[in-house]
Order: C-alpha cells, then sequence, then structure tokens
C-alpha cells in the first residue's frame, strides 16, 4: 500500500499545473458568478390581525346566540392576507417610499457606469409587480400572527417596505 501512494504522490506532483491550472479556472468561474448576482435583503415584520368586533352592528341585541364560527375567522384571516398582498396596498407604499432603483448585479452595474449609460427607470405598474413577487406574507401556525417578509437588492428598501406596508395596512 505504502508503494501505491507514493506512485498517487509521484502522480499528482508531475500533473501539478495542471492540477493548478483546474483550481484556478474554478476559482475565477466563482468569482465571475458571484459578480453576476445580485444581493438581496430580507426584511421581516409581524402584524397580529385580530378578529372582527363580536357586537358588529349590534348583532348580539338581535341574536344573542350569535357568535362567529371558526370558518368565519379563517376566512377573515385569509381576506386580510390578501389585502396585504394587494397591488393598491403595495402603490399606497410605493407613493410613500422612494424605491433605491433596479435591482442589478455588481458586474451589470459596472458595465453600464463605464459606458455611461443610465439604466431606464420601470413603470410603476412594473414595480408594484415586482415589489408584490418579492413578498411574501403567511401565518405563522394557528395563530392571528402573519409574518410579512420583504425581499430586495438594498436593505433599506426592504425594511422601508415592510415597515410602511404594516403602517398602511394598519390605517
Amino acid at each position: 500500500e505504502e508503494r501505491s501512494l507514493v506512485a498517487y504522490i509521484r502522480l499528482l506532483t508531475g500533473r501539478k499545473w495542471t492540477i493548478l491550472a483546474g483550481v484556478a479556472v474554478g476559482l475565477l468561474m466563482a468569482v465571475v458568478i458571484t459578480l453576476m448576482q445580485a444581493p438581496m435583503y430580507e426584511a421581516k415584520g409581524t402584524i397580529e390581525i385580530l378578529s372582527r368586533n363580536e357586537n358588529f352592528l349590534y348583532t348580539k341585541e338581535l341574536d344573542p346566540n350569535a357568535t362567529p364560527t371558526e370558518a368565519n375567522s379563517d376566512s377573515y384571516l385569509a381576506t386580510q392576507i390578501k389585502l396585504l398582498q394587494s397591488q393598491t396596498l403595495a402603490g399606497r407604499v410605493l407613493d410613500k417610499i422612494a424605491p433605491a432603483g433596479p435591482c442589478a448585479p455588481a458586474l451589470l452595474k459596472w458595465r453600464s457606469y463605464l459606458r455611461g449609460s443610465d439604466p431606464v427607470a420601470p413603470s410603476r405598474e412594473s414595480l408594484i409587480e415586482q415589489w408584490i413577487r418579492n413578498l411574501s406574507v403567511h401565518t405563522t401556525g394557528a395563530s392571528r400572527i402573519v409574518e410579512v417578509r420583504y425581499r430586495n437588492c438594498d436593505a433599506a428598501t426592504a425594511a422601508a417596505f415592510v415597515n410602511t406596508l404594516g403602517e398602511e395596512f394598519l390605517n
């Protein structure tokens, strides 16, 4: 076995330039792939969705046995989640905060900087659609707590979006 180990070591030392070239190519590819990806930041917030007022429009006085059913509270929570993901609410958030601009990989930013060209600003509708795609809203377990997550290439924009979304939803 020692003889075969010595043979492997000789083989590797004889091909050291080939091995080093393979490592260098792999390292270069990793750097290029990393530069082609835009960094993404995720902001997270939680909102408690309270159930409706049980005595809404004096329902209890009209029918003392009237109680909200579990299905109604589940549908109410689902409705509130859909409202959090609506284009109208995202548009109100867009009106309140200034987006940082389109997300672009570092390599493309350098290329446009060297060319001296400014990227074309997206339309309001496409920006809203992009924001909704990057938005994730879901409940945590069997609670009334809703978790809101938003991903963006700018950390400040991600945090501002989640905070403003919560404020606008409550208003």
